[in-house]
């Protein structure tokens, strides 16, 4: 019995304890930060720029993003409402500052769309910065910086001990990789898969036909000479059907898109100039300029 009421005050402790524990941490923990993600790309500079200004397309190549609301679009800005399938819902503004070379984007993730009293869950900038490569026309480098303040304290621990800021940078990334593979061909579409499918059964429907004109002149064998002949006559080895071997769609596919993440140094790393317009952004006011960076090597998603 004194075993079970110990168990019991042990459980009831560590529930008001840890919550505050984690608490606390956030409050250490600064409120804004900085993190930056550059990836090579094989694609062009005009192409790249169409695919991140069509904002009614992220849905399709976007696993996370049910859907895409434009709210109002006018010259070189968008605002639209991004919903997830985590049901979040969070406002995009879209700035473009230098067609196919540098598009702003402030964005506020809430929990629901009528949340306008709930304090966001993240707030602030992505800065998309194309480099066009010297040698290849059909080659880029994609740098996007995010600037972001998340009030929460809860929120902050667990970003930083569990997720990681750069959560959102790598998702987006990994989802431009794989379309832009699809497109370039490493990852046929169903067309292709459907053609070379029909070339694969050509060699069978002909091997089966083979086998049918044998069996019917086998037939005629065994009728026309029965006092002979006691048993079934084997197919000869050349009208067996050979079935065709499927090779994977997935093996031996050469990597077109590497990837290149840039680390900055804590200490070394500075607010650039082309994010001054997000410093000014009632967003973010308030924000801590002399906040730690966090910095973590890009996984692949698979």
């Amino acid at each position: 019995m004194a075993f079970i009421s110990t168990s019991i005050s042990f459980v009831i402790i560590s529930s008001i304890t840890l919550p505050l524990f984690a608490y606390v941490i956030g409050i250490l923990i600064p409120a804004s930060h900085i993190v930056s993600r550059s990836v090579h790309l094989k694609i062009s500079s005009k192409r790249l720029w169409s695919i991140l200004i069509d904002v009614s397309s992220y849905s399709e190549w976007q696993p996370k993003v049910e859907k895409v609301t434009i709210q109002e679009k006018k010259d070189n800005q968008t605002v639209f409402v991004e919903h997830s399938t985590r049901k979040r819902h969070t406002v995009i503004i879209h700035h473009e500052r230098a067609a196919h070379k540098c598009l702003l984007r402030i964005l506020e993730e809430r929990p629901s769309i009528d949340g306008q009293k709930k304090v966001p869950t993240f707030s602030g900038s992505w800065t998309f910065e194309i480099i066009q490569d010297k040698e290849a026309e059909d080659q880029v480098t994609l740098k996007i910086t995010e600037q972001g303040v998340i009030k929460k304290p809860i929120v902050r621990v667990t970003h930083m001990l569990l997720f990681g800021f750069h959560r959102r940078i790598d998702r987006f990334i990994n989802d431009l990789q794989a379309l832009i593979a699809k497109e370039n061909g490493k990852y046929p579409n169903g067309s292709q898969i459907e053609e070379k499918t029909q070339q694969q059964n050509e060699p069978a429907s002909h091997s089966e036909q083979q086998k049918t004109d044998a069996t019917a002149e086998t037939e005629k064998v065994l009728i026309g000479e029965q006092e002979v002949y006691q048993s079934t006559v084997l197919p000869n080895e050349q009208d067996t059907v050979t079935k065709p071997k499927i090779v994977s769609l997935d093996e031996g596919l050469p990597d077109s898109n590497t990837t290149q993440t840039t680390a900055d140094s804590p200490f070394d790393q500075k607010m650039e100039t082309n994010d001054t317009l997000m410093t000014e952004s009632k967003l973010v006011s308030g924000w801590d300029l002399m906040s730690e960076i966090y910095e973590r090597p890009l996984v692949k998603s698979t």
